[in-house]
């Protein structure tokens, strides 16, 4: 015999140049190759599904940072109105010393609603 035809499955005809007895230990070859290749991915795998397979959870926020959270929920619309009110005051002022003075209310409310909203961002994040 000159060649073997192999059914090998899915579909697949290998037309293989040599006797039956040389086919059978070229798929024992192949075969074993084929093993020691899946037996390295499985070493290899569980490595990795072990950090894909666990899922990420949010790390909880402790009591003092869910009061935190709330108090800044509560004050944040507050400190807005109060900025808006400053700034609807200097739109109609014309006293250039009462302008001086809301200006720096303004700049102080606006920093420490910048820094509270910050805050609640860190505390949403975790």
């Amino acid at each position: 015999m000159d060649h073997v035809l192999a059914f090998e499955g899915d579909g697949k005809i290998k037309d293989f140049v040599g006797n039956f007895s040389e086919y059978r230990e070229f798929k024992k070859t192949q075969d074993a190759g084929k093993k020691n290749q899946v037996e390295e991915e499985t070493q290899q795998t569980p490595i990795n599904s072990d950090d894909s397979k666990r899922p990420q959870t949010k790390n909880k926020l402790t009591f003092k940072e869910q009061r935190e959270l709330e108090t800044l929920e509560k004050e944040m619309p507050e400190l807005e109105k109060r900025r808006n009110k400053i700034m609807d005051q200097l739109n109609n002022e014309t006293d250039y010393e009462k302008i001086s003075v809301l200006s720096i209310d303004l700049e102080t409310v606006s920093e420490k609603l910048e820094e509270m909203e910050m805050r609640w961002l860190e505390l949403q994040i975790e």
